[in-house]
């Protein structure tokens, strides 16, 4: 684990993609902008980092303000071409998001939709400027699996099933909702009382129609605690979870610290909290405020910080497929062993792998056989 971090030590590129993943760009950081570009930039590692940690909106939106004419064209071009069609799948999720919450609603199961088209609303306040993929929805443990075979009986198949979370897509494969009974695995101990959520949630306009997510205090702590999760896995970790963060915390400027810290303090992630918050800081220049917390003069506070900026600024563990050997939560999930065997979980990590390669190639044949019988 990284024990320092060094912003200055950074590429432009990735100084010039952190300087514009945001929604609201000042005088002295436009300025920046305009001077990384004139000293010379990789424009195709910078869209690449872009795409990667689904920034594109972002990227686009800041440089088309602060330096039109100093992009070359074909950047310009595909970096537009990215945000139209972003945008397009944005909004048909957004609808998608809709009608799923209504079909809960008459089948009378409470749930909370967050991150995706929620999340961008909230902190964002556009839903085109936040890169998703998928519809994250919450629903109470008891309702879990009858929220699980409602979906299957109309269109979705179950892709992947972690215990905790799962993941179903429907036949054209161009929707995938992230099922949850809980924000985090089990071995993390974190558990959000799903009535008290509830009673406590937002109302949010949403593209002509209407749902509630989480309340501005609840999200910041589920994005901080999630943000650590994922630097302390093996999977990557994108620049877009720390965005989230710092937009939310642009977007409430009154947010009640009193009740973030009461509620940290219940769980028990002081930690996490606050290297969230330095993350968000270190790399955005997010404005936090000095919470008091006994763990803050913790000497392990800094490391985790470093290393979680070092994660995402190097994007330790990219790859296409994550076909590291360090078994992971779905390999739990795929097996429940006791601790004296958790070593063997390096033995059904393959398996597991196999499985999940097996059943996506399965799903991608079947809709293009289906495409094919379609146009015959």
């Amino acid at each position: 684990m990284p024990t320092k971090f060094d912003i200055a030590d950074i590429c432009a590129e990735d100084t010039l993609l952190l300087c514009c993943a945001r929604t609201t760009i000042e005088e002295e950081t436009a300025n920046e902008i305009k001077i990384l570009i004139r000293h010379g930039i990789n424009w195709r590692y910078l869209v690449r980092s872009a795409i990667y940690h689904r920034v594109v909106p972002l990227l686009y939106r800041n440089l088309r303000q602060t330096s039109t004419n100093s992009i070359p064209p074909a950047v310009a071009n595909k970096l537009q071409h990215h945000y139209e069609a972003i945008a397009r799948r944005n909004l048909f999720l957004t609808a998608k998001l809709l009608q799923l919450i209504d079909l809960l609603e008459a089948h009378h199961i409470p749930a909370i939709p967050y991150k995706g088209p929620a999340l961008a609303f909230l902190a964002y306040g556009d839903v085109t400027l936040r890169q998703f993929g998928d519809l994250d929805i919450l629903v109470h443990p008891h309702d879990y699996l009858t929220t699980q075979n409602l979906l299957l009986a109309h269109g979705y198949r179950l892709a992947v099933d972690w215990g905790w979370e799962c993941s179903l897509v429907d036949d054209s494969h161009r929707v995938c909702v992230d099922l949850h009974q809980g924000i985090m695995p089990e071995k993390f101990r974190f558990h959000l009382d799903f009535q008290s959520l509830q009673q406590r949630l937002e109302a949010l306009p949403l593209a002509g129609g209407k749902i509630k997510t989480f309340y501005p205090e609840d999200m910041l702590l589920i994005l901080c605690i999630q943000l650590v999760k994922d630097g302390l896995e093996s999977n990557p970790l994108r620049l877009i979870k720390v965005c989230d963060i710092v937009e939310l915390l642009r977007a409430y400027p009154e947010l009640d610290w009193g009740r973030v810290l009461k509620e940290v303090r219940r769980l028990g992630c002081p930690r996490m909290l606050l290297a969230s918050l330095s993350v968000a800081h270190k790399l955005l220049g997010a404005s936090v405020p000095e919470l008091p917390l006994r763990s803050v003069t913790s000497p392990n506070l800094g490391d985790l910080t470093a290393h979680i900026c070092h994660k995402i600024i190097y994007k330790v563990g990219y790859h296409r497929f994550n076909l590291t050997l360090v078994p992971n939560e779905r390999d739990r999930a795929f097996v429940a062993l006791p601790e004296s065997l958790s070593a063997l979980y390096y033995l059904i990590r393959p398996i597991r792998l196999t499985r999940d390669y097996e059943r996506l190639a399965w799903h991608m044949l079947k809709a293009k056989y289906l495409a094919w019988k379609r146009q015959c």
